[in-house]
């Protein structure tokens, strides 16, 4: 799991991490604007089963939220992501720092 705290408002950021799914030809598999979350998910590929990735928007004081993401194998079988959680974490993170251009 990885954070990153943003200086602007809970619903830009929503915003931005839907633009970042489509942008990374993620799926949306479901969001709440009440909740704060977002669940995307990355198909699969010839190393991975795919991916299931969770965003939350935590406001931490004023403008600034918290915000992680997580991402894990969807299937229970695969025992080494090759570095993909990883990196679909910090695509996400890089996506959603562009668009929001912070």
């Amino acid at each position: 799991m990885r954070q990153i705290t943003f200086h602007c408002s809970g619903k830009q950021i929503f915003d931005a991490v839907i633009q970042a799914a489509k942008n990374l030809d993620l799926e949306v598999n479901e969001k709440s604007v009440a909740d704060n979350y977002i669940a995307l998910e990355h198909a699969g590929s010839l190393l991975s089963y795919g991916n299931k990735i969770d965003v939350k928007i935590k406001t931490s004081e004023g403008n600034k939220h918290i915000v992680p993401v997580s991402s894990r194998s969807t299937a229970a079988v695969q025992l080494i992501d090759w570095g993909t959680n990883e990196r679909l974490e910090s695509n996400i993170i890089d996506e959603i720092k562009d668009i929001l251009g912070q």
